[in-house]
Parts: C-alpha cells; structure tokens; sequence
C-alpha cells in the first residue's frame, strides 16, 4: 500500500487536515495476499449496513432470476472500504441528539427526569461536552437556554427491559434513547428512529447554537463510543444503537464508483486468482 501510494491517482485532504491519497495495486500477486491476509478475518460493518443488506436481498433476487448463476456476476459483489479496528489514531466520533420540541412542557419534562438522573444545573453550555468526559451514563443537556449535566442513577439501569443483549444495555446511547426518550417522553423505541424532529448531529457547537437560535428546543451531549464496546456488542450477536459509529478518520466519499452492469464487470481474470 506504502507503494502504491508514491503514485497516487488523486490526492486530497479532509475539512480537518486528513490525508487522503486514491491509488491502484496492480500487481495480482500482491491483491492474492491482500485475499489470503483478510480471507479469514472479521469484519465489523461500522457504517453502511442498510446498504449492505440491499445488496444482499440484490443479489438473492438475481441469483434466482438466472438459472445459470456462477458466482462471478457483478451481483455477487460488493464495494466496501475497509479500517484498521486496531489503530491507535482510530476513533469513534460522538453522535449528538437534537429535538426540534419537547412533547411535554419542560417543567414537567425535568420533572420526569429526576427519578433517572442526577441533574446538576451548569453556567456555560459550551462546556458541557468537558463535564461528562469519561464519565459513563452521563449526558449534557441544554434546554431553553440553560445547561444541565445527567447522570443517570445506577440503581436504576437494571429497569431497562429492551430485548437486547447486556453489552447493549450499557452503553450510554441505550440508557439516554431508554430513559430519556421512552421512558421520560414517551417515544416508543420503534417509533425513535423516525421520530419527526429528533436529528442527529456531530457538531458540538451546532448543537448549542441550534438551541440559542430556537430551531430546536432541547440537546443532548453524549459521549464517544469505544472501539472496544463496538466489538463487545458485534460479539454478542447484537448492533450498536442507531446513529453511533462515525469512525475517523475515514475516507472521503465519491472517490470511486462500481457499477453492476454485467457487460462493464465482465473481464478476463488473471490466473493466480
């Protein structure tokens, strides 16, 4: 790959200084290791899922649609672009909630919350992301101009009675979508996905100025997850919690397309495949 990269087909960076460099292995011996290095290994579908799936109910469709099905047609493949798990710059970047409106009025709503959480009001929204830095289930929360750190009682995470795994259960995502959003607002959890008014957004900062501009009337701060809770969860045969593994750095997208035109994939294989 080191290679490879001397001479780049393109060559850019990302918004926050990342280099990303396009290049091509030709060499068939050298894509033969690449197989046989990752022929056997695991693979943790981070981003992208809903479209991997399509593909596979694709190429069901396909399959039974041709009577002569080899396995080499264009449908049996997949673009995918692959990370090192074990990176030590690798990270996974926190995912913020943001509600447009509170179904319930907010004295209440802090109300509901109390029997959940320890809330701690804060002077300055802007450091609400420091406040719960490495502290488990705990979340900032700015609400009509005014900031709250949520912790949430320990004695009460054993409540949650979602039919998931336990690794699930205790990442903080489960707790605030559980006692926050279900529990406290009364959104089911099949109903939270496609909640109108719930966004999902990276920025920090966007957040607290979505709020102050009144676009949205409530945020909620989380904290990053852990490569090593993505795992724990993919090993227990569950999925992580929607929205919750933006991993960086990573590559740019639309750098290369494939197309699944059979008469534009169909070529000569060379032999040592």
């Amino acid at each position: 790959m080191d290679e490879a990269m001397l001479d780049p087909v393109y060559e850019t960076e990302d918004y926050q200084g990342a280099r990303d460099v396009l290049a091509i292995i030709q060499d068939a011996q050298v894509i033969a290791q690449f197989i046989r290095v990752l022929k056997d290994k695991q693979v943790l579908l981070a981003d992208g899922h809903h479209r991997y799936e399509g593909s596979l109910e694709y190429r069901k469709k396909m399959m039974a649609a041709n009577p002569h099905h080899t396995g080499n047609e264009a449908y049996n493949y997949h673009l995918m672009y692959l990370t090192n798990s074990e990176a030590d710059d690798l990270r996974i970047l926190p995912t913020h909630r943001l509600l447009e409106k509170l179904p319930l009025a907010q004295e209440e709503f802090l109300s509901r919350l109390e029997p959940y959480f320890v809330i701690t009001p804060k002077e300055d929204p802007y450091e609400l992301n420091e406040v719960i830095a490495g502290k488990p289930w705990a979340f900032g929360m700015y609400l009509n101009g005014q900031a709250y750190k949520l912790r949430l009682k320990p004695e009460v995470h054993n409540q949650i009675d979602w039919d998931t795994t336990s690794e699930v259960k205790e990442l903080d995502l489960t707790v605030l979508h559980y006692f926050v959003f279900e529990k406290v607002l009364g959104i089911p959890s099949e109903e939270q996905r496609n909640y109108p008014g719930l966004s999902y957004v990276r920025n920090f900062t966007e957040c607290i100025s979505k709020v102050d501009s009144h676009a949205a009337e409530a945020a909620f701060i989380t904290n990053e997850v852990s490569m090593e809770q993505v795992k724990k969860v993919c090993y227990s045969g569950a999925i992580m919690p929607q929205k919750s593994t933006f991993f960086y750095p990573k590559v740019i997208c639309g750098f290369v397309f494939s197309s699944i035109a059979q008469d534009e994939f169909t070529r000569e294989t060379d032999p040592c495949f």
